[in-house]
C-alpha cells in the first residue's frame, strides 16, 4: 500500500489509485510518498526537474456561528503535492528492504511446490484450490511484515490433511 513515508501512515481513499497509477505509470520501486518539505525535513533533496504527484486531504471541522451560537460541522478538501522516495536524493536508510515489484498484468507466480498467488488486495489461504493468496509483496509496510504474512499463511497451508500423512502416528 502507498504510504508517507515520513509518518509511515498508509494512504486511503482515491489517494491509494492516485498513487498507485503515478507509481505503475512511472516505474517507482518504492510505495513511500513525501511532500517536499518532508523530504527537506529528513536531509533529502527532490532531483531537479521531478514532477509531484496531486493527492487529495478532507476534513471536517466543527464552527460555530458567532451571531447564532450555533454548531455546525464543515468539510474542507485540500491538495497536496507529493514526490515517491526514487525522485528523492539524500534521504537516510532507514533499515527497510524494499522488495520488488510484481507487474500487475502477471497476477499469478507459483513458488516452488507451495501453490502461492501473488496479487490483489487481501492474504488468506484459499482451501478450495489449496492456495496461498498474498498482495504484492511492494504492499507491505517491510519485507519482514510479507514474510511473516507468508509464513503464517504458509502453516495453514501445511497443515491440510494430506500433507500431514497419518496424524495418529
Amino acid at each position: 500500500m502507498p504510504n508517507n513515508g515520513a509518518t509511515n501512515r498508509p494512504y486511503s481513499g482515491s489517494n491509494v489509485l492516485l498513487l498507485w497509477h503515478a507509481k505503475l505509470e512511472k516505474g517507482y520501486k518504492t510505495s513511500n510518498w513525501l511532500t517536499y518539505r518532508q523530504a527537506h525535513e529528513l536531509g533529502g533533496q527532490v532531483r531537479k526537474g521531478e514532477k509531484s504527484t496531486e493527492i487529495l486531504f478532507t476534513k471536517q471541522h466543527t464552527v460555530k456561528d458567532n451571531q447564532t451560537e450555533v454548531e455546525k460541522r464543515i468539510s474542507f478538501l485540500r491538495t497536496y503535492n507529493v514526490f515517491n522516495e526514487d525522485q528523492i536524493d539524500g534521504l537516510p536508510d532507514r533499515g527497510v528492504e524494499i522488495l520488488p515489484s510484481v507487474d500487475p498484468r502477471r497476477r499469478c507466480v507459483h513458488q516452488g511446490d507451495l501453490g502461492q498467488h501473488l496479487g490483489g488486495n487481501r492474504t488468506f489461504y484459499d482451501t478450495s484450490c489449496d492456495r496461498i493468496h498474498l498482495p504484492d509483496p511492494s504492499q507491505f509496510r517491510t519485507a519482514e511484515h510479507f514474510y511473516a504474512t507468508n509464513l503464517h499463511e504458509s502453516v495453514r497451508w501445511s497443515g491440510r490433511a494430506h500433507r500431514l500423512g497419518d496424524a495418529s502416528v
